[in-house]
């Protein structure tokens, strides 16, 4: 696998007619969603080698071998250095779109619960973006809903704040915090993030607003749906 911007050159030496001069990582593009992204070789070609193998109609794959990269992986929940990461975690509100149902039943119980979202559904695995594990607080909200459930995330010593659960281990999960109905488990698996110190406020047009604004300031998993996760400042 390769990512390369090719420029025609020529060499002293007999022979040789591909050299890498060097490689670029953009690593701020897995930000977006990329999971791996290969780096960007700087690749110098031999013009005349290049139209001769083009003529005998032959490829030259195996000359391009040595600039076949290794993909870089997304910094994740696998390799996400939680101790020594540069971004205090308390900074950050996760805010979560949660089901009207859902939301209700929160507010009546007013206890511990999780907030789950898509982690696969069939070939589509959505990442999380760098930003959401430095979430410390919670703030969940449903447009038909008056009120916003907030709380902390719960951090437990040596485990993630965000854990991947199947659907059937995620409705276990639910029904042992007293809740039921929760989800309809359309996807595969879910990353599962614990909510305690559970508070109910009620929210106004105004209030909705600015935390529509407060999330507009910061990335999400997709700013473009009200149904993923987003990232905002402490609200």
């Amino acid at each position: 696998m390769a990512n390369a911007f090719l420029l025609p050159q020529t060499f002293p030496n007999d022979g040789e007619h591909v050299r890498c001069a060097g490689q670029v990582e953009l690593r701020l593009m897995q930000s977006f969603a990329l999971e791996t992204l290969c780096p960007i070789s700087l690749v110098e070609l031999n013009p005349d080698f290049v139209f001769e193998q083009y003529v005998q109609g032959k490829k030259i794959s195996a000359a391009l071998e040595k600039i076949s990269a290794t993909p870089i992986p997304k910094i994740t929940l696998s390799n996400y250095d939680w101790q020594h990461d540069f971004i205090p975690r308390l900074h950050f509100t996760m805010a979560g779109f949660l089901r009207k149902s859902y939301a209700e039943q929160i507010r009546s119980h007013k206890k511990d619960f999780v907030f789950f979202f898509y982690r696969k559904k069939g070939e589509v695995i959505y990442p999380v973006h760098n930003l959401l594990p430095c979430c410390g607080t919670f703030i969940g909200y449903n447009p038909d809903c008056h009120f916003f459930v907030k709380g902390k995330i719960a951090a437990p010593e040596q485990e993630q704040t965000i854990q991947i659960c199947k659907t059937a281990e995620l409705r276990e999960r639910l029904e042992q915090c007293g809740y039921k109905n929760a989800t309809q488990g359309t996807a595969d698996l879910y990353y599962v993030v614990k909510i305690t110190d559970v508070e109910i406020a009620d929210a106004d047009s105004d209030e909705i607003e600015k935390l529509q604004a407060a999330i507009d300031r910061f990335d999400g998993n997709d700013v473009l749906s009200e149904h993923s996760p987003k990232v905002a400042g402490e609200c």
